[in-house]
């Protein structure tokens, strides 16, 4: 069963830039992935051949260099991705893209709250997710780790652009696979949210005034 978490942030923060919003969305299916982003591009780490890499995303005009993640091949021990490779970091790690993207996602294996992920656009932090608490709050057990062998799709989404992430693992390790990056096309913007959130407000409003004036009558 999909389960999945939509928080959205609304200039939260003084290091996010004035109206920026971000959007969260933790599942077990990349289901979200395929409604709400487009022309997105997957670093499935099968042609890395060092720890620290530059990738172009199957040769898309996106870059990114990651630093600080140990590769694990496909045959490594402890492998919760499918028998596919993939990265991990016991400590600091970073994705650094040469051009901002409005999504990005990625696959975890069982989070154990110890990790920590910060987004960034041209140098501003856009904000610092726990993504043990994310996946909380999308309806997994309030101790994720639990899940000894189930994955998470971690999905990120913004009205401005992301283009450079870092995590923070602070014991233990966090890994990923199947790093992808994109474009929104379905997600209304904070301002839609708020007019349509008000405009329901004043419809209920106007209705029991119309029920009060009817029942004086």
């Amino acid at each position: 069963m999909k389960k999945m978490v939509m928080g959205a942030v609304l200039a939260a923060g003084l290091a996010m830039p004035a109206q920026a919003w971000v959007s969260v969305y933790v599942e077990t299916s990349p289901t979200t992935q395929a409604m709400i982003a487009a022309g997105g591009r997957v670093e499935n780490f099968s042609d890395a051949t060092r720890d620290d890499f530059r990738s172009s995303f199957g040769g898309s005009n996106v870059g990114a260099a990651f630093t600080g993640f140990k590769l694990a091949s496909a045959d490594a021990g402890n492998n919760r991705f499918g028998g596919s490779a993939y990265v991990f970091t016991t400590d600091q790690a970073s994705v650094k893209l040469d051009r901002g993207v409005q999504y990005l996602s990625f696959r975890t294996e069982a989070l154990d709250g110890k990790n920590t992920i910060e987004l960034f656009s041209k140098g501003a932090s856009l904000g610092t997710w726990s993504l043990v608490d994310s996946a909380a709050k999308a309806g997994f057990k309030n101790d994720p780790s639990a899940y000894s062998s189930a994955y998470t799709y971690v999905n990120f989404f913004t009205d401005m652009s992301i283009d450079e992430v870092h995590f923070r693992q602070s014991s233990g390790r966090f890994a990923m696979d199947d790093f992808t990056i994109g474009r929104v096309t379905a997600v209304p913007e904070a301002q839609t949210w708020t007019l349509l959130i008000l405009g329901f407000g004043g419809m209920g409003t106007a209705l029991r005034w119309k029920r009060r004036r009817a029942v004086a009558a």
